[in-house]
């Protein structure tokens, strides 16, 4: 079944990239989808017909964030708490760390120069880094931000604020460092290519969590999934076609990968595992040739 899923998808993704139909068109190649698997590392999808390629070591590592060129990947080890930069091939080193922080949330900017992430140990603020671990400097004084992402142009941030027990969105101007809130009981927050949108996550009762999506103005409020157990993640395709998110139903341990088309239309399962999948990404071109085994368990 999921063979016939990712083929559908993957024809949806293509027909979404351009109505003139033209052969430039048709060969352009199609986001690949990128997700953490509990223990077993990061691993990319490489096709409708081809198994996942595990790209990282099979260790517990999350949360991946991939350069604009699709080159590099920035990663975080559970075990250690390190931030990790890798290129295609599997070499890469830890960029930032200490046994008395923790980092997560990677995100690299548009133009490839810095990743911005959250680091903390009894609260957690937002940090920027260059990928060759030099620069790292404070982004927000905390008391708890975490969740950046990128506005495609490079000049504004979006995070996730926790404030005794409540969690709201936030934009940060990069350049000037002025916040301003966008929306409260939200997290996980993700741009639209166009930087129109942003997608987020809402916990609305005990085990439910649903996609929203909101004007970058903070206007235009709606609701994208309608599901009794926690969809969230969300990670937006960089062709604005899909939202690939997490959702873990209720009392399970066992998470899948899901798609839904920006407008709530189109919803399908991407990876029904047997394990805990998460933390979708799309890879921006074409998947490297080289990986580090498999890491499907279906």
């Amino acid at each position: 079944m999921w063979v016939k899923l990712a083929a559908s998808l993957g024809l949806a993704v293509v027909a979404a990239l351009g109505t003139t139909g033209s052969a430039a068109t048709l060969r352009m190649e199609p986001p690949r989808l990128t997700f953490a698997v509990e223990g077993r590392g990061i691993c990319l999808e490489r096709g409708t017909l081809m198994r996942p390629v595990r790209l990282t070591p099979a260790r517990r590592n999350i949360q991946p964030s991939w350069s604009p060129t699709g080159r590099r990947l920035a990663f975080v080890n559970l075990s250690d708490g390190y931030l990790y930069v890798q290129d295609a091939r599997g070499r890469g080193r830890p960029i930032a760390g200490d046994p008395y922080h923790e980092n997560q949330g990677p995100a690299w900017s548009p133009d490839g120069r810095r990743i911005a992430f959250s680091a903390g140990r009894h609260g957690a603020r937002l940090m920027m880094i260059r990928p060759d671990g030099t620069g790292n400097r404070a982004l927000t004084n905390g008391p708890f931000d975490i969740n950046p992402a990128w506005s495609p142009d490079g000049t504004r941030i979006a995070f996730a604020r926790q404030r005794v027990g409540r969690t709201s969105v936030h934009i940060l101007d990069v350049v000037g460092g002025a916040q301003r809130l966008l929306v409260e009981d939200a997290s996980a927050p993700s741009w639209s290519p166009d930087g129109r949108s942003l997608v987020f996550s809402r916990t609305l009762g005990e085990r439910v969590r649903n996609l929203f999506v909101i004007g970058a103005d903070g206007t235009g409020e709606r609701r994208l999934t309608s599901y009794q157990g926690y969809d969230m993640q969300p990670a937006w395709s960089p062709d604005g076609a899909w939202v690939a998110f997490t959702r873990l139903p209720p009392r399970s341990t066992n998470a899948d990968i899901v798609a839904v088309r920006p407008d709530g239309t189109g919803l399908r399962v991407l990876r029904a595992s047997r394990l805990y999948e998460s933390d979708p990404t799309w890879r921006p071109s074409a998947p490297p040739r080289r990986g580090k085994g498999s890491c499907s368990a279906r």
